[in-house]
């Protein structure tokens, strides 16, 4: 399995990250560029519990910011946790239900999945045509990306059109 950096991953890429971004007042988190740096800012601030992170969520920040990656759960990602979620969270390399990966596979004509480094292992798959956001080095859209291997479905993460690996 592909295990991302995450100094260069985008912080979009994270679950915890848009229930942090919204429980801030101001422009604090908008522009930063790696999941390690936000994890890192996120670990110097007091008060975490007004985040409403888990300990097992607050350990995998820390583990993020001194350069590890964030867990990958054994269980597919399901329509209950992105209810549960109010947005997609689920994590790069984590499987998710068939009803999801169809889910997404249908709201807008679906690019086609560049072959890279981080979709080598997939034998078909696609990324969704609306960008999730924009990498904050270059500028280009990233795209949720989705992936089959054997009969089970994963969320590869985020990717651009043209991937430089």
């Amino acid at each position: 399995m592909y295990i991302y950096d995450p100094a260069t991953i985008s912080p979009c890429e994270l679950p915890i990250q848009r229930r942090v971004r919204f429980g801030l007042e101001g422009e604090r988190f908008w522009n930063i560029k790696s999941a390690k740096a936000f994890c890192l800012i996120l670990c110097g601030m007091p008060d975490h519990e007004r985040f409403n992170l888990t300990h097992e969520e607050w350990e995998a920040v820390a583990a993020v910011a001194n350069g590890g990656i964030w867990p990958v759960p054994d269980h597919p990602y399901t329509n209950e946790n992105w209810n549960y979620d109010e947005s997609f969270s689920a994590v790069p390399g984590q499987e998710v239900t068939e009803e999801i990966y169809e889910d997404m596979f249908e709201v807008l004509p679906p690019y086609s999945l560049p072959r890279c480094k981080r979709t080598e292992e997939y034998s078909c798959g696609f990324m969704v045509s609306e960008p999730a956001t924009h990498d904050l080095n270059t500028g280009k859209a990233l795209y949720s990306a989705f992936g089959k291997r054997g009969d089970k479905y994963y969320f590869i993460g985020l990717l651009p059109c043209h991937p430089a690996e």
